[in-house]
């Protein structure tokens, strides 16, 4: 699935995205991935994920 353009920019519409199409697989920049984790984590609904693929920019293994 590619997710458009206006639901990657918003990570609460992305995150209930993940949700409801109960994704497994996510390829993310790791800053994008950190605005979702802060959604995801105040969120009582948990999303499916079982494999993240980070590309597009460094990882900073300690702030993610």
């Amino acid at each position: 699935m590619i997710v458009p353009r206006e639901v990657t920019r918003s990570p609460e519409e992305f995150h209930a995205l993940l949700v409801e199409q109960r994704v497994t697989v996510l390829n993310q920049t790791p800053s994008a991935f950190k605005q979702l984790m802060r959604v995801a984590c105040d969120s009582p609904v948990s999303m499916s994920l079982e494999k993240v693929i980070f590309g597009g920019e460094a990882v900073d293994a300690c702030g993610v």
